[in-house]
C-alpha cells in the first residue's frame, strides 16, 4: 500500500509536468491561456467512515483548470481579429451551414472564407444576433443569431461619364494661335498647362 501511495505522488508530479509543458507549448496560441493542475486526495473505501488514525491512499488529479483570465491586447495586423475584455466566449457555428451546432471559444482569429462568411482557422463560423432596430435595455438582444458575411466581392466595372474639373488660368501664359497650330493632347507644344484625370471604360480599364 505505501508503495502505491508514494507511486501516485510521481504520478501527480507527471501530470503537473505536463500540463506546464502544454502551457509552455500553447505560448503562441491565439485565446489561450493556461491550465493548471488541480489534486485532492484519495483515500481507501471505508463503510465505517475515515477514521482519524486511517491514512490516506495517495494523491490524484481532480481536473485541469483552464484559466480565462483578460490579457494583454496586441495588434495583430488583421482587421478581423477581436478580443473580448473581460469574461465571454465568441459564439461560433461548427459549420456555416450548421447554425446550431454551437461552440465557444476565446480565440478572436478571424478571416472571411471563400463565401464571403466570417470564420476562424477552423472554419468555425462567427455567429451574431440580427439588428432588429430595437434598443437594448436590459445588456442582451433578441432574435436569432445567423452567420457574420462580408461583401468582399468586386462590383461590375462603370465607366466614367462626367469629369468636373476647376482651375485658374494664368493671364500671362503666351497666346497659340489654334488655327495655326491645332490642338493635340500627344503634343505639349498645342497647350501651355495640363491636369491629367483617370477615366475608366466600360471595361474598368484606365485612361489618362
Amino acid at each position: 500500500m505505501s508503495f502505491s501511495t508514494a507511486l501516485s505522488g510521481l504520478n501527480a508530479a507527471s501530470n503537473n509536468l505536463t500540463i506546464i509543458g502544454n502551457n509552455i507549448a500553447n505560448a503562441n496560441t491565439y485565446g489561450f491561456k493556461a491550465s493548471r493542475a488541480e489534486f485532492v486526495d484519495s483515500y481507501a473505501a471505508n463503510v465505517a467512515g475515515t477514521g482519524n488514525l486511517q491514512p490516506g491512499t495517495g494523491v490524484r488529479l481532480a481536473q485541469v483548470a483552464q484559466q480565462f483570465t483578460q490579457g494583454n491586447s496586441e495588434a495583430t495586423g488583421n482587421e478581423l481579429d477581436m478580443e473580448i475584455n473581460g469574461e465571454g466566449f465568441f459564439t461560433l457555428a461548427a459549420t456555416p451551414d450548421e447554425v446550431n451546432a454551437r461552440v465557444y471559444s476565446r480565440n478572436g482569429s478571424f478571416h472571411v472564407n471563400k463565401d464571403g462568411i466570417v470564420v476562424n482557422n477552423q472554419g468555425q463560423a462567427l455567429l451574431a444576433y440580427k439588428p432588429n432596430g430595437l434598443t437594448i435595455t436590459d445588456g442582451f438582444s433578441s432574435g436569432e443569431v445567423s452567420t457574420v458575411s462580408l461583401n468582399i466581392g468586386a462590383g461590375k466595372p462603370v465607366a466614367t461619364s462626367l469629369v468636373t474639373f476647376q482651375a485658374n488660368l494664368d493671364a500671362t501664359s503666351p497666346a497659340i494661335d489654334s488655327t495655326a497650330v491645332p490642338f493635340d493632347p500627344l503634343n505639349d507644344d498645342t497647350y501651355t498647362d495640363q491636369s491629367p484625370s483617370t477615366v475608366y471604360d466600360s471595361l474598368g480599364v484606365p485612361h489618362r
